[in-house]
């Protein structure tokens, strides 16, 4: 039925056997899968939510961001549990319905649920993997719980450059350098912004979204399946629609969120004294250190 009335979209069931009774569904429209493609950022965040509905079970969702840094959902599964099984045949079934050109360059953040990086690793081998921060600091503060660490914490965590990450870095040895050998076996590719890959155009240092999109479901989640899957339709066909109107009404080129960003960055670089480098480098003298920037790699 989905497929007819919606072509290119996607519909997997895996049936467990060997009474051929139902464990998981997989579902995707081709709407999702196109504005993905064409219009969002190369950054998927994973996540589970428990459901409590007559059948108990887990919802696997993938959620990306729109031009407008707006919640993006791309696909949705109903599945036994989060296990390296379950979540190693969603991202497989999520390949199989994207077609993302493997050139191309992807990201997936997560909470580094059970199972779930090696079935990233297995099914998405060139992907760049992201660990949610938020995630990260829950089990560190088990330990290392003093306010210090803590907003020491989140300045590496959303340090830009490697410089100030490192001077914050050794600021947390000298507060405990046990603290400091805990986050070192961690690499910061995966939890600090310095170090992520500039291809992917996003900043994100926790899975908000997937977070954000699962509190849309309210008490859905109590539901039966059927149900939850229409609300969800229902959701994203609404959603959409309502992006299409807002997009008709901006005043710039660039999304309100982006041209806001790029106004504040304009303000604040006026304290700078650039000098040219050649080839499109630069050098940008602040009040405290130097920049460097290399527009052709922008």
């Amino acid at each position: 039925m989905v497929q007819q009335c919606n072509p290119g979209s996607a519909v997997f069931i895996h049936l467990q056997e060997p009474k051929s009774t139902f464990q998981r569904f997989f579902v995707g429209f081709e709407a999702q899968r196109l504005g993905f493609i064409e219009g969002c950022r190369p950054f998927i965040d994973i996540d589970g939510y428990h459901l409590k509905g007559p059948y108990g079970g887990v919802l696997l969702s993938a959620v990306a961001l729109d031009a407008n840094s707006g919640l993006f959902p791309i696909a949705f599964c109903i599945c036994e549990g989060e296990t390296l099984s379950s979540w190693t045949w969603f991202l497989k079934m999520l390949r199989e319905y994207l077609k993302y050109p493997k050139d191309n360059p992807i990201c997936f953040m997560s909470d580094r649920q059970k199972g779930v990086i090696g079935a990233l690793k297995s099914q998405w081998p060139t992907a760049s993997i992201r660990y949610c921060a938020r995630n990260i600091y829950a089990n560190f503060r088990k330990t290392y719980a003093t306010k210090k660490l803590k907003d020491l914490f989140w300045e590496a965590s959303r340090a830009y450059d490697v410089y100030v990450f490192k001077k914050v870095m050794t600021d947390i040895g000298t507060v405990s350098a046990d603290a400091k050998a805990w986050l070192e076996e961690i690499k910061p590719k995966h939890w600090s912004r310095h170090a992520f890959d500039p291809n992917i155009k996003c900043d994100h240092v926790t899975n908000n979204t997937t977070e954000a999109f699962n509190s849309l479901l309210g008490d859905y989640r109590v539901r039966a399946y059927l149900s939850l899957l229409e609300y969800i339709r229902r959701l994203v066909m609404t959603r959409f629609q309502q992006r299409k109107e807002d997009c008709q009404r901006w005043k710039t080129e660039f999304p309100p969120s982006v041209n806001k960003k790029v106004v504040q960055a304009t303000l604040d670089s006026r304290i700078l004294t650039m000098i040219h480098a050649g080839e499109g480098e630069y050098e940008m003298l602040g009040l405290t250190r130097a920049y460097t920037a290399k527009l052709q790699d922008a």
